[in-house]
């Protein structure tokens, strides 16, 4: 497994923690947040750099498709779109056809 695939399964994770225990509030209403709230947990980018929202954009920007699917493979399908939508800040459906097609 990749640097990146296991970075960006480690942030899905704890996105999903959050929106479990119904604690994620302000954090996912913008992607200034989310990118705040990660760094000050200690996410970084693979290389060690701070995690920027042109970074995080890119990280997930540039995951094939069958990438997306090993990072959202323990979520269920519906759950991992909404993460998808709430950190790109798609709609759930255009998520949902990110990943199919």
């Amino acid at each position: 497994m990749s640097k990146k695939v296991e970075l960006l399964k480690d942030i899905v994770a704890t996105i999903s923690v959050m929106v479990k225990l119904g604690v994620e509030g302000e954090v996912l209403d913008t992607q200034t947040n989310l990118i705040a709230f990660l760094s000050e947990a200690g996410f970084t980018t693979t290389s060690g750099k701070p995690l920027t929202q042109m970074n995080f954009r890119y990280m997930f920007g540039s995951c094939t498709h069958e990438e997306i699917r090993e990072i959202l493979s323990e979520f269920s399908a519906q759950h991992a779109y909404d993460l998808i939508a709430s950190m790109t800040h798609q709609r759930s459906n255009d998520a949902a056809a990110s990943l199919i097609g």
